[in-house]
């Protein structure tokens, strides 16, 4: 037998029809879980004054979206001692990213744009410490299957020398080390480069 209920959509105003249509805009009848597969997440890296910030606030207010800032520039303003981090603190970035990342993800409309991974604080992990601690090396690790499209932010855009910056000289070591793990980990990528409008590096 079948028994209609809520034949006017009153209480739940939306329909199989609708969600299939436009399921960004009846969000809050799918899962989260359902929803996050549905958003193409987008990630940025490359080597510190990139651009990475840029790109990403700038697709995201062009496409109507939410972006990811880089949680690792947050915690290492609060949180340096001599402009350094330990292993642990290292760990906590990637899992605080990871944490509002995947908030985001339910508030992204079609896409998110993330401003870096944990790849990057694996990195920056090995060039200090010489290592990582284990728990980094496992987000690391599952960073490399987790976004749709990744992009490389090249050097061609002037280097702003901030004082949390370690110099450009610096900043070419980390790009060739970031392009190693993307070669060695086998992920994909597009280099970017030619961003003749961007005008705030980061």
């Amino acid at each position: 037998m079948n028994r209609l209920v809520d034949p006017n959509r009153s209480r739940l105003p939306v329909t199989g029809t609708l969600l299939r249509e436009n399921p960004y805009d009846y969000r809050q009848f799918i899962h989260p879980k359902v929803y996050r597969d549905l958003i193409t997440n987008v990630v940025f890296l490359g080597a510190p004054s990139t651009g990475k910030t840029t790109i990403a606030q700038t697709l995201a207010q062009e496409f109507g979206t939410v972006w990811m800032p880089e949680y690792g520039r947050e915690y290492w303003e609060t949180h340096q001692v001599d402009r350094r981090l330990t292993l642990e603190q290292l760990t906590e970035i990637a899992e605080g990213h990871l944490e509002r990342e995947d908030a985001l993800l339910c508030e992204a409309n079609r896409y998110l744009f993330t401003d870096t991974n944990a790849q990057t604080t694996y990195i920056f992990s090995l060039y200090y410490h010489g290592q990582a601690a284990e728990r980094l090396i496992d987000y690391a690790n599952a960073a490399s299957a987790r976004y749709d499209l990744v992009f490389l932010c090249d050097l061609d855009i002037p280097y702003d020398d901030t004082w949390d910056r370690s110099g450009e000289g610096n900043r070419k070591v980390f790009q060739q080390q970031i392009m190693g793990d993307l070669a060695e980990r086998k992920v994909p990528y597009f280099v970017l480069r030619d961003r003749l409008t961007l005008a705030s590096p980061a």
